[in-house]
């Protein structure tokens, strides 16, 4: 089974005293430390004076810059039309008075056209008089996205239309997502994608140091470079240098010139941390990281890449690569039992059969609320031996049976069960894998028997149901998990009407459909169906 998700923690939530390395890690430093490098940072508001440097100056700004230097550029010479005895004084005039007054400098010396008792005041000094009012009026603080071409007419662009002459026509109104689309890309975007483009390289350091056993080294407490590599054996120098990256990503804490220590974040790649993150940061940073680099195979065939790579299917590799299967069943290992199963009756329940069950979390939890049942894990040879000790350690492995083998094979899966159980797995494979699948399970339910299929629904429609509604955290997660899917295994996740008609093919009626209460659009579901009579 492929992750459907970053694993949630259980429960209880951080405390916020302390020091930020001594507190245990929760679900943010959890989504973090799954991500494949830390997520950009929130780009700071724009000030009017990023939006002043972003926009080109135009006939407005120019006129306030001409008011507002220390001596007015003389003006043009007048027209006939403008001399003093053709014309009234005007509004103009009556405003160049009053500021005249008011500013105790003395002015220029005149030029000979200049004295106001020869002319009469033309368009340039009502250009000077309406610029003049503009620079005196503050200006409102601009909000992020009130670039020049978007925010409402003010004094200024009065003035540079009666300067111009000709008056703006008037545009029709944008939308939120217009704006995205109109504005030339700043330095806040090209950070933030400076940020995306990199993330592989910081995921790429965790899975390094997580291999040399770094972060168990730093687990009591800050140390030196040079301690830490002569520990794990690596060069000094490098090291120190790929730590400091990530100190500077926030992923560790500098404590001294060379001196490190570990963050909430950085502690989940510690081998004894609940529910650790370091065999998914192992399998991340060597299978998927490769399968990543052939994205462009997937893209142009429309295969996954892994096989390509790998020269066999994701599943056949495992099989070849017992270390490769322990890290994988490991990493899986760590993701929470689907909350969507607490809402399947299985009161009076004797037998379950876990197909695919993984190292048996799914039949401990079940065993643990049912004393009286029994259950049966069907998985590959080399998962057998991690999830007897599971189940061991759960203290119920005396009520399971192993059955060794392809679930694909006919008779592999046991007959007469109560219940069937299938958590992640049939995401896995494409249609006619999967199809084989339910029709291995249909030969051996019996008639009374339920078939449980525990799988996060793909969605119809957009995120909010709005074609230009952004994505939440949930649809985001999913929707890199569903690439994750594309570039490593057949299989992809569906929507309820193509698992009705998976498993309707098969022998199979869907009865109900459960959710966990308080869960998103997108958390997983429990299938609930039943066997029906051929013909």
């Amino acid at each position: 089974m492929m992750p459907s998700g970053p694993a949630g923690d259980p429960g209880a939530s951080d405390a916020p005293e302390g020091r930020a390395d001594e507190r245990q890690p929760g679900l943010a430093d959890r989504t973090a430390v799954t991500a494949s490098g830390p997520a950009p940072e929130p780009a700071a508001s724009d000030t009017s004076d990023d939006h002043a440097d972003e926009r080109q100056p135009g006939l407005a700004d120019r006129a306030a810059e001409t008011a507002s230097g220390p001596a007015a550029e003389p003006a043009a010479s007048d027209t006939p039309d403008n001399h003093a005895d053709e014309r009234q004084p005007g509004l103009a005039d009556r405003a160049a008075e009053t500021a005249s007054r008011a500013a105790p400098e003395p002015a220029a010396p005149d030029t000979p056209h200049d004295h106001a008792d020869k002319r009469q005041p033309g368009l340039a000094d009502r250009t000077a008089v309406t610029a003049s009012r503009a620079a005196r009026e503050p200006a409102a603080p601009d909000t992020p996205h009130d670039h020049a071409d978007k925010r409402q007419p003010g004094l200024a662009d009065r003035a540079a239309v009666t300067a111009s002459g000709a008056a703006p026509e008037p545009a029709a109104p944008d939308t939120p997502d217009d704006h995205a689309d109109k504005h030339q890309p700043g330095l806040a975007d090209r950070a933030a994608l400076f940020s995306v483009l990199t993330g592989g390289w910081l995921a790429q350091a965790c899975y390094a140091i997580t291999e040399l056993g770094v972060p168990d080294l730093l687990a009591a407490g800050p140390r030196d470079a040079d301690e830490l590599a002569a520990a794990c054996g690596a060069d000094a120098r490098a090291l120190h240098r790929t730590l400091g990256a990530l100190a500077a990503a926030g992923l560790l804490r500098r404590t001294g010139p060379r001196a490190y220590a570990l963050t909430p974040v950085t502690r989940l790649l510690c081998s004894d941390t609940p529910r650790s993150a370091r065999d998914t940061a192992l399998m991340f940073g060597e299978e998927v990281h490769g399968a990543f680099g052939g994205i462009r195979h997937t893209l142009r065939t429309g295969r996954p890449a892994f096989p390509e790579l790998a020269g066999a299917s994701f599943y056949d590799y495992l099989g070849d690569h017992p270390q490769a299967a322990a890290t994988f069943q490991a990493a899986m290992g760590t993701a929470a039992v689907p909350a969507a199963l607490a809402l399947c009756d299985l009161a009076g329940v004797r037998s379950l059969v876990d197909v695919g069950g993984g190292d048996g979390a799914l039949l401990a939890a079940v065993l643990a609320r049912h004393p009286e049942a029994r259950g049966t894990l069907v998985e590959l040879p080399q998962s057998i031996g991690p999830a007897r000790a599971r189940l061991t350690a759960a203290g119920c492995a005396d009520r399971v049976d192993f059955a060794p083998g392809s679930f694909f094979e006919p008779g592999a899966v046991p007959a007469g069960a109560d219940v069937y159980t299938l958590s992640r797995v049939l995401h896995n494979w494409d249609d006619e894998r999967a199809g084989a699948l339910l029709r291995v399970i249909r030969q051996a339910i019996g008639p009374d028997g339920r078939l449980l299929v525990l799988e996060r629904l793909e969605d119809d429609g957009p995120p909010g149901g709005s074609p230009t509604a952004r994505p939440g955290a949930a649809e985001a997660r999913a929707k890199l998990i569903d690439l994750l899917m594309l570039v490593m295994v057949e299989g992809y996740d569906r929507t309820l009407e193509q698992y009705e008609k998976l498993l309707a093919a098969a022998g199979f009626a869907v009865r109900a459909v459960h959710t966990a209460p308080l869960r998103g659009a997108h958390a997983e579901r429990a299938i609930e169906a039943v066997p029906v009579a051929a013909g």
